[in-house]
């Protein structure tokens, strides 16, 4: 897959844009994740190496816990890495377009701030659908691009499961009448949410 904003080209493998398409569809609510990208001249390679942190999703936004996130940093520079590469932020909306919400411009402003520029941000769908922003400086620019080929399997959500059961913890909330929403039960895939940075 190759993406052509002005002034760079965008590029990731098939394999692992379809590896996002089969999270967004294996997971009950929104989950995001941290991408590496390296940079050679105009051209942004988004790598395979994409990390599924420890969060809390619900069926509308992503809590990512950046301590899990400052861990990844510091593996990244023991093991001789550059955690400079952490530059790709990727979230789902499961059951909605793909477009970037109010919560998630803020969020890239936020990343923008800590990271080398450019950043690259990335929304998918449980459709396929995505929008890509490439931040560099103040100037961003946003583009679409529509998965090829047949949703993900039941076999290939299979796949996947165990590792976001690993990491992702998700939040239902319930209509309470006059009390309005209030969190109900939490449907635990196998880790507790201890602080974090609500996405």
């Amino acid at each position: 897959m190759r993406l052509h904003p002005p002034h760079f080209d965008v590029s990731m493998s098939q394999e692992m844009i379809r590896k996002l398409w089969t999270y967004a569809c294996a997971a009950d609510g929104e989950i995001s994740a941290i991408g590496e990208i390296h940079i050679g001249g105009s051209l942004i390679t988004v790598t395979d190496n994409v990390h599924l942190l420890k969060q809390e999703g619900t069926g509308g936004s992503t809590h990512l816990d950046m301590g899990a996130f400052a861990e990844l940093c510091v593996e990244y520079q023991t093991s001789g890495k550059d955690p400079g590469s952490l530059r790709c932020w990727m979230h789902t909306h499961p059951h909605m377009s793909a477009f970037m919400s109010g919560t998630d411009d803020a969020t890239i402003i936020k990343l923008a701030k800590m990271m080398d520029h450019p950043i690259v941000a990335v929304v998918l769908n449980t459709d396929g659908d995505t929008m890509w922003r490439i931040v560099d400086g103040d100037a961003s620019v946003d583009l679409v691009y529509r998965i090829p080929g047949k949703r993900p399997t039941r076999e290939e959500m299979d796949i996947v499961l165990p590792e976001i059961k690993g990491k992702v913890s998700h939040k239902e909330y319930a209509w309470l009448g006059k009390y309005g929403w209030r969190g109900g039960k939490k449907r635990d895939y196998g880790t507790k949410f201890q602080g974090g940075w609500n996405f």
